[in-house]
């Protein structure tokens, strides 16, 4: 059987000795300098740190219409930048979100209220 419904998550980054995690890969670590950056899958929920929404957007986002830049902490430590297409007035800082879409290739990721 196909895995159709199996959502792709984007790769997260933590630091083997201080357990700094974030969403780009760093060559040292930028909260100790020491220990190994290892690769780990983020999570699917999290909730909303920051969010900000577009007026302007750039050339490569012009076709998605409306939408919120968002700055969330995913449940397992892993602070990333996402896109929610839903009225900004509805959000929220604390406000619960999982992850509805990551097109890997672009590095879009998409997130939806819960």
């Amino acid at each position: 059987m196909l895995e159709e419904n199996k959502l792709n998550l984007p790769q997260c980054f933590r630091c083997t000795n201080c357990d700094w995690s974030g969403s780009t890969f760093k060559a040292s670590c930028p909260s100790c300098g020491t220990g190994k950056i290892v690769a780990f899958e983020g999570s699917k929920g999290g909730e909303i740190v920051d969010f900000v929404p577009v007026l302007f957007p750039p050339e490569n986002l012009k076709t998605t219409g409306k939408y919120v830049s968002a700055f969330v902490q995913l449940d397992n430590g892993c602070r990333i930048f996402g896109i929610i297409l839903e009225d900004p007035q509805s959000l929220r800082i604390g406000g619960r979100v999982e992850i509805s879409r990551y097109e890997s290739d672009s590095k879009k990721l998409f997130f939806k209220c819960v």
